[in-house]
């Protein structure tokens, strides 16, 4: 986990190892405090902080920085010395959360990058504390529960049927983001999150080699088959549902039209239900039927309860789709989480 550098006989390539890395090395200004008694090296940076405060909030450093040793550790301006091999991002957005207060908070339902991070480095160092209160403003923005969902999906129904921005957008977020949530929920085992997360991606294929912010995305080949199987058959279940009315042998009544050719003859339904390259589920009725014309009260009453079949149906079978075990299973997981102190 870390490396607490030995100066037991220290060697003269060790001292001056030392020297030319306090000369050399960035130091983080917002994490390098004049009475800090510890430092910590990770990926070029250093951040001087206190030992005490590190111990508090961290099951793994507290054993990192209390275990009797046989040697001495290394001292760099009178401080003790630890090597991290995380990245130094990580390790900056991870103590920020116990140094500048409210920092949370400022992670809004907008999923930054850093929010990755500090679930990483929470996960691997034991801070249950940390790691419970970035789940629960993942869970801001990361629905799992049909209402939930219905709220954050239908907003962008309102906007247009395919969210704006460009191509490697997906409700407003850049997909190699998404691809990294969902890398680091599936490193963390949070599971609840991910069916959400398989569903915001979208079926385009996804490329494994994706970068965010120079890093790689965590996108994986299985993730990418993954993601477009489970929209496969998500789709072709929808469809069949929230068409019914529309395709079946018979109408509701006699004074419309034919309603597939209704439905066909509208560009923006037949790219809704049969071509869009991102095609949002959680479908406001009214933003379709409107679309219909000829469409009396009560075939548009049939179609609208067709809908939110559809959408409670997709919504029920939304962790199956993804190979994932159903919502009961996964919220029992989630609230556990939640519970940990």
């Amino acid at each position: 986990m870390g490396v607490l550098f030995s100066t037991a006989n220290p060697s003269a390539s060790v001292s001056q190892d030392l020297d030319q890395l306090e000369e050399t090395a960035k130091k983080c200004d917002q994490l390098w405090f004049d009475d800090g008694n510890v430092i910590i090296l990770a990926g070029g940076t250093l951040f001087r902080i206190h030992r005490g405060i590190l111990a508090a909030h961290s099951a793994v450093f507290q054993d990192i920085l209390s275990a009797p040793r046989l040697e001495e550790p290394a001292i760099m301006d009178d401080c003790p010395f630890v090597q991290l091999p995380d990245d130094a991002r990580d390790v900056e957005e991870f103590l920020k959360v116990y140094y500048v207060p409210g920092y949370l908070d400022f992670l809004t339902a907008r999923l930054p990058l850093s929010v990755c991070g500090i679930l990483r480095m929470s996960q691997k160092y034991g801070s249950l504390t940390c790691r419970r209160l970035v789940v629960r403003k993942l869970n801001v923005s990361i629905p799992t529960t049909f209402s939930q969902a219905s709220m954050t999906f239908g907003l962008w129904q309102d906007l247009s049927y395919i969210p704006p921005g460009p191509s490697s957008c997906t409700f407003g977020y850049e997909r190699s983001l998404l691809s990294c949530v969902i890398a680091t929920a599936s490193q963390c085992h949070i599971r609840a999150f991910l069916p959400s997360l398989f569903y915001m991606l979208g079926p385009l294929e996804v490329q494994s080699s994706e970068t965010l912010d120079g890093q790689d995305s965590g996108c994986t080949a299985a993730t990418a088959h993954i993601c477009m199987a489970g929209w496969a058959r998500l789709m072709q279940d929808f469809r069949e549902i929230a068409l019914a009315s529309f395709i079946g042998n018979t109408s509701p009544c006699s004074r419309c039209d034919s309603r597939k050719l209704l439905c066909l003859r509208n560009p923006k339904n037949r790219k809704t239900f049969f071509g869009a390259p991102f095609q949002p589920l959680f479908l406001k009725p009214h933003a379709l039927i409107r679309e219909l014309p000829g469409l009396c009260d009560r075939c548009a009453a049939a179609m609208e309860k067709d809908i939110e079949q559809a959408n409670e149906h997709v919504w029920h079978d939304l962790p199956v789709y993804f190979g994932l075990p159903r919502w009961d299973i996964l919220l029992a997981e989630l609230a556990e989480i939640l519970r940990e102190t």
